[in-house]
């Protein structure tokens, strides 16, 4: 969390001669602003290091589906926004294995029919084997 200090307001001048003039007045407030965001699992950092089209910007959960945390393998961000396209996922999910190179959806922890296992697909990032 980062508290900043922010100018609100600032007054200088007169409405009419027989007023007293106001001096600079300056009112400051702190506020909390909030610059955190989900971390990344260290395995999802790597992913991102280790192939220029795995990408953090992904499909978000919806249906029976979690939220990707990277995604790829294409040469467009845009082209990566499957449910099918995700490398890693959010917390409390594993992938479900759809394609050779380990990519598929994210489902609830547990429950994929087909996890991610050396025998089963070829991954990019050697750290999704062990999500």
């Amino acid at each position: 969390m980062i508290t900043a200090a922010v100018a609100v307001l600032s007054l200088t001048g007169c409405v009419r001669e027989e007023e007293a003039c106001l001096d600079s007045v300056e009112v400051t407030d702190t506020a909390e602003v909030s610059t955190e965001s989900p971390e990344m699992s260290e395995c999802g950092q790597q992913v991102l290091s280790d192939n220029n089209m795995s990408y953090s910007d992904c499909f978000t959960a919806e249906g029976d589906f979690g939220a990707c945390e990277t995604c790829g393998y294409y040469t467009s961000v845009d082209d990566s926004q499957g449910a099918y396209d995700c490398i890693t996922c959010e917390e409390g999910y594993e992938i479900e294995v759809e394609f050779d190179d380990c990519t598929g959806y994210c489902v609830p922890k547990g429950t994929a029919s087909t996890p991610i296992t050396r025998e089963q697909c070829n991954a990019v990032s050697e750290c999704v084997y062990d999500q």
